[in-house]
């Protein structure tokens, strides 16, 4: 027996069945809607978002190293794991990028009108700054990395985020 393991045999097998495809769209969307993007140029804080996300939450994490490249993602002109924008339900991001600074991947989804809440997870603690980006529409939270407790906090938000949007 052959297991459909990707949206677009979904969507196929949608179209020569006779099966509702609501059904088929109902499946598709409760999948994707484990997907979430980490924008974080340190392969450390990489692999520290994606182990603890992986084995406390089960979802399916997908990276993007810079800040050019995450704008590109928001554009629908890149993307990663055979997903897109529209499929992601919460989007991680580090304040502090190598190339393009958060702000500028936050005002990008703003420009384009998305309504993906981000978290900010950076070991910057500015005031001023955390303040500015809080306002932001998409920011709901900010978690420290420099603090023990927040790395629980932040585990704990992402689990309560993905519940709501069930």
């Amino acid at each position: 027996m052959n297991f459909i393991n990707d949206n677009n045999s979904l969507k196929d097998l949608a179209k020569r069945s006779s099966f509702n495809n609501n059904i088929f769209e109902k499946i598709i969307k409760k999948e994707n809607s484990k997907n979430i993007l980490i924008i974080e140029d340190s392969e450390v804080e990489q692999k520290i978002l994606e182990n603890g996300l992986q084995k406390s939450i089960n979802l399916k994490v997908n990276i993007i190293d810079n800040g050019i490249d995450a704008i590109s993602f928001i554009r629908k002109d890149l993307k990663i794991n055979d997903i897109d924008i529209d499929m992601v339900f919460l989007i991680v991001v580090d304040l502090v990028l190598g190339d393009v600074s958060a702000v500028k991947v936050i005002e990008e989804l703003e420009r384009k009108s998305f309504k993906t809440p981000v978290f900010i997870y950076s070991s910057s603690d500015q005031l001023p700054t955390v303040v500015k980006m809080m306002k932001m529409k998409n920011v709901n939270n900010f978690f420290s990395k420099s603090r023990k407790d927040d790395f629980q906090r932040f585990l704990k938000c992402v689990e309560e985020e993905l519940n709501n949007r069930k």
